[in-house]
């Protein structure tokens, strides 16, 4: 086989995987991590599309121009980035009109046109070369790793994914075009060139208006003084005179709070660095354990907890040390004047495999606290494994501490008093207490003693707070200062401690399911949604949106797949066991690549971050399986294998184990991210070499059908993640891996 016609589809597909990585972070920036799995899911769209396309023309199989087609990639990575800053889809709105939903869907034809190009010249090229199909998977699933493993140096300099995937996918017409002469091509060349240039302040998706950051840039005298970007996304400096950060102040506090510089991460507020007078940091409710210490040693986890550093420096702890997973976060905070506490760039699991002891250690809970809002979010601080970390970094009698928004009716309070108690000895070694706009939970290491309970409710009672439980409180002790119509935060905390059901999920998360966010019973949704007042959007955005995009992609997905059949173009049984087993090979291999992306989380501190590296380091040991293929004989013992493989990787936990953290977490979690792309690479052309040689009209169809099972994939493995857990999410692809094999037994291809 020509190398050039490798290179090409080298070059083609890592352009087309920087752009998807590339979309997701952007939606994640602009719009809202709940969004992204529209990018994923709309790309694989798009390859399906391919496929069904090719099959329904049998005469375009063999005359696709690869080399023109390279060059319509090229123009579309431009043309589809501005086309979607028209769009006006404003997910706060979903609230109230259903409407929008009709401006979500216009994404799809937009973004789904560089991914249909892309895969005709993949799919035309597989039909035509079916032989050397190790080789083109080779290279195919080599470009897509390389790809995104550029994203993560292309996403620092603003716009350069877009603009690297329109060069690369030029370079791919220059690989397919060498048959044309010199002057021609550089004479087509130009005009992506001089596209990029026309578009180039348009190849960003605009951010919502809602976002925070935009809130504040309509207020005179809002600065924005610096942008760090990454595969986290952006972080933004900000200083403004409305930037008054003081959750919860004590209502008594008759002084002015002073602004402050204000961090952004993708534009929501994540920390505030005070700045003026400390003062009114001492009336904060955060600064409740510190009031109960003398000269505490305090640890921070994640540098949304910068307020309370600040406030703990006041009240003259002995040493505060701030620990934050984000790069782009801490150049942004290294830009401001901090002071009065130590900074550091860490993975907290690593920092608390260190042999070190602290007075108190606090988690600011970084999450949303609507109704799931974050459902398919991952948060592995708040689990029972990093709970039971940080009780074994605290000294005897030493402080657990975590405050977060208080948004009732109560949800997130709940379910974090419980986590705590669980964690140790029970309810004897929790306290909380809220303000207006605050909850605090407290453990401490061993038990509350009545000391310790006075000089809680003495200081509680300085800063306004109300007891929501400690041991030994009555009823008629709650709801005193900040008052509802009923005690709902006392009783709520009762029946968790209790274990009781309640509206909402209160069972603590694990490592293998970390969605602390998952508030939501679906048994119980009509109480749940008249509860928020019949709202949609915090049901929409705490899992509701994907429930949605798996209806939207699987009806489209189920009709283009069936089309053939429709328009009389299917071959009887044996096509139709074929089509099965690309399904199951499809939802199987992006099952275990969700699973890897969410659980990279852990190590890696982000959503995007995690694809960057899972989805390079998966498809590359997949190539490498594909090329590997070609010496092995078709045969039902291979999906034993890799079932068997998956199976033992979900039970023996390597690489999925979170407990020991850091460097060698991170060995395991990529030699076995590694291990099962290999593995998995192997199928998809062992069966495309088989079908090429039987039915080779059927392979676009067969590809199509991969496409389209991975775009339920995509939608459905976080749901099936956090139903089930990461593990169970595992032995589910290894039972469809042989469904897969039986499939293709059926057919007579094994």
């Amino acid at each position: 086989m020509r190398p050039r016609i490798l290179a090409g589809v080298f070059l083609l597909t890592f352009s087309t995987l920087m752009f998807e990585v590339n979309l997701a972070a952007m939606f994640v920036a602009s719009t809202g991590h709940h969004f992204a799995s529209v990018v994923v899911s709309t790309a694989l769209l798009g390859i399906g599309a391919a496929g069904i396309f090719l099959r329904l023309s049998p005469a375009m199989l063999g005359s696709v121009p690869w080399e023109l087609t390279a060059l319509a990639l090229s123009l579309s990575y431009p043309v589809s980035m501005a086309a979607a800053g028209l769009v006006a889809f404003d997910p706060v709105q979903l609230d109230w009109t259903v409407k929008e939903i009709f401006n979500l869907l216009l994404y799809y034809p937009i973004f789904a046109v560089p991914f249909f190009l892309s895969s005709l010249v993949v799919v035309s090229v597989m039909k035509k070369r079916y032989a050397d199909s190790g080789k083109i998977y080779f290279a195919d699933m080599a470009g897509a790793a390389l790809g995104g493993a550029g994203f993560l140096v292309a996403s620092h300099f603003e716009k350069m994914p877009v603009i690297i995937s329109t060069l690369f996918a030029l370079a791919g017409f220059h690989m397919f075009a060498d048959g044309a002469s010199k002057g021609k091509k550089a004479a087509l060349s130009i005009i992506p060139l001089l596209l990029l240039a026309v578009l180039y302040p348009r190849l960003e998706i605009p951010l919502s208006p809602y976002k925070e950051l935009s809130q504040y840039r309509m207020f005179p005298g809002t600065k924005e003084l610096k942008t760090f970007r990454g595969p986290e996304g952006r972080a933004d400096v900000v200083s403004s005179p409305l930037m008054r950060h003081a959750p919860g102040l004590n209502p008594i506090f008759g002084e002015a709070v002073p602004p402050g510089t204000g961090i952004f991460l993708n534009g929501d507020l994540y920390a505030v660095v005070p700045k003026g007078s400390a003062e009114y940091l001492k009336h904060l409710p955060a600064t409740l354990p510190y009031r109960v210490r003398d000269k505490p040693e305090v640890l921070i986890i994640g540098a949304n907890g910068l307020t309370e550093a600040h406030a703990a420096a006041s009240l003259g702890a002995g040493r505060v040390t701030v620990v934050e997973e984000k790069k782009i976060a801490v150049n942004a905070i290294k830009e401001t004047a901090f002071r009065g506490y130590e900074l550091i760039r860490a993975n907290p699991r690593a920092f608390l495999m260190k042999p070190q002891t602290f007075d108190i250690i606090s988690i600011p809970y970084g999450g949303q606290a609507g109704v799931g809002a974050g459902v398919l979010s991952e948060n592995f601080l708040l689990t029972r494994e990093f709970i039971e970390l940080c009780l074994k970094n605290l000294k005897a009698g030493g402080l657990l501490v975590s405050t977060m928004p208080l948004l009732p009716p109560p949800r997130g309070e709940a379910r974090l008093l419980r986590l705590m108690a669980e964690t140790g000895d029970g309810p004897e070694s929790v306290a909380a207490f809220r303000s207006w706009g605050t909850f605090t939970v407290i453990r401490k290491n061993g038990k509350f003693s009545g000391n310790d309970i006075r000089a809680l409710r003495r200081e509680a009672k300085a800063l306004s707070l109300d007891a929501v439980y400690y041991p030994g409180m009555e009823k008629g002790e709650a709801n005193r200062k900040n008052r509802f119509d009923e005690p709902v935060y006392y009783e709520s905390a009762q029946k968790a401690l209790r274990g009781e059901e309640t509206l909402f999920k209160t069972e603590p998360p694990s490592d293998d399911a970390p969605f602390f966010g998952n508030y939501l019973r679906l048994s119980r949704f009509t109480e749940t949604r008249r509860a928020l007042d019949g709202r949609w959007l915090p049901i929409l955005t705490g899992g509701g949106m994907d429930f949605l995009i798996i209806a939207q992609a699987g009806a489209v997905s189920f009709v283009m797949l069936l089309l053939p059949l429709f328009l009389k173009k299917g071959r009887g049984d044996a096509s139709m066991w074929w089509i099965a087993y690309f399904l199951f090979l499809g939802a199987g291999y992006m099952a275990v690549e969700i699973v890897f992306i969410q659980k990279g989380v852990l190590l890696l501190g982000g959503q995007v971050r995690s694809a960057a590296l899972v989805i390079p380091l998966l498809l590359g040991s997949s190539a490498i399986g594909g090329y590997f293929s070609a010496m092995l004989k078709p045969s039902f013992g291979v999906f034993i294998a890799i079932a068997a493989f998956l199976i033992a990787v979900a039970f023996s936990g390597a690489g999925l184990s979170s407990a020991g953290g850091g460097a060698l977490y991170g060995f395991l979690f990529s030699c076995s991210v590694a291990a099962c792309g290999f593995v998995m690479g192997i199928p998809y052309p062992l069966g495309l070499r088989v079908l090429g040689a039987t039915s080779d009209e059927t392979i676009p169809w067969g590809m199509a059908a991969n496409g389209f099972a991975s775009v339920i994939g995509a939608a459905a493995g976080p749901l099936l993640a956090l139903l089930f857990g990461f593990s169970n999410v595992l032995i589910l692809a290894a039972v469809v891996y042989v469904a897969a094999g039986l499939a293709a037994k059926k057919a007579g291809g094994f």
